[in-house]
């Protein structure tokens, strides 16, 4: 698959989550999405619309990877965020 088509179904994938968040939360009675909660949603979609369709045990180990890295990270920069 071509790069800019999987990155217009990543970029579309992170879209879509960002747009059903508020109706998902108000379904199941939940407080509207904060800030941290669609910065995450939208990661999360992202990630997952440019490596959908690899195979399982691939992903796997690219993602258990990926989030240790990911979550140190997003980690400091939420602790940025919130010091400001």
């Amino acid at each position: 698959m071509k790069i800019c088509k999987k990155l217009h179904l990543a970029l579309d994938n992170a879209a879509h989550a960002l747009a059903v968040a508020p109706e998902v939360h108000s379904h199941y009675k939940d407080p509207p999405p904060t800030l941290c909660d669609n910065i995450r949603y939208w990661i999360l979609a992202f990630i997952d619309g440019l490596i959908g369709d690899l195979p399982l045990h691939i992903l796997r180990c690219k993602f258990s990877a990926l989030k240790q890295k990911a979550a140190a990270k997003l980690r400091a920069l939420l602790h940025q965020f919130n010091q400001k």
